[in-house]
């Protein structure tokens, strides 16, 4: 059985293991809830494009994008969080998905260049 959706799978899996640990941290726990859209935002995108574009080179370029925005995301939040601590952190994590969006808007051209081999 073929999977076509694997970028959205991928990025789907990621979103939701970066709610859960931005809600390990947060008080309330839902906090982390509301601010998810702006948080991973990017990620939501690559999942939505991963349902319409459905190219294995297509798929790759997503999930690969997926996966970079995974890893930039933890080192931004081990940075916010226990590196160096300060009381605006939460409001700086907030800008994740906007700081990430020079990165990951020419993944998401890629993709849909790519969308017809």
């Amino acid at each position: 059985m073929k999977i076509k959706f694997t970028a959205t799978l991928i990025s789907t899996a990621l979103a939701l293991a970066g709610i859960a640990l931005v809600a390990t941290n947060s008080t309330p726990p839902m906090a982390a809830v509301r601010a998810a859209p702006f948080i991973f935002g990017p990620l939501l995108v690559t999942a939505l494009l991963g349902l319409f574009l459905h190219s294995r080179s297509s798929q790759r370029t997503l999930t690969a994008s997926a996966v970079l925005f995974a890893a930039a995301f933890i080192l931004w939040f081990l940075n916010l969080f226990y590196w160096n601590l300060d009381p605006q952190n939460g409001t700086a994590l907030l800008f994740t998905g906007i700081y990430s969006l020079p990165a990951m808007i020419p993944f998401w051209i890629i993709a849909f260049v790519q969308r017809k081999k």
